[in-house]
């Protein structure tokens, strides 16, 4: 399944293609025919997510993001 930024995305499977638009509509377009909308009976089962994004210089793939030590308060001071 394709997701893009702006909530669209885009499946193919056995029966066609389907398009989610940000409006929550969903198409359905066959081989031989023209795109319509379709049911909620009839869109893919699978929930549509964003692709996970790494920052510039992070770490990628199916590495783990180590974690910082937290440094203890002084006295008296407040947590933010």
């Amino acid at each position: 399944m394709e997701v893009k930024a702006d909530g669209t995305w885009r499946e193919v499977d056995s029966y066609g293609t389907y398009y989610g638009t940000a409006d929550g509509k969903v198409y359905q377009e066959r081989p031989g025919q023209e795109k319509h909308e379709v049911s909620k009976e009839s869109t893919p089962t699978s929930t549509p997510v964003p692709p996970v994004l790494y920052a510039p210089g992070g770490v990628g793939g199916n590495s783990v993001i180590p974690l910082k030590p937290r440094t203890p308060l002084k006295a008296g001071e407040k947590a933010e």
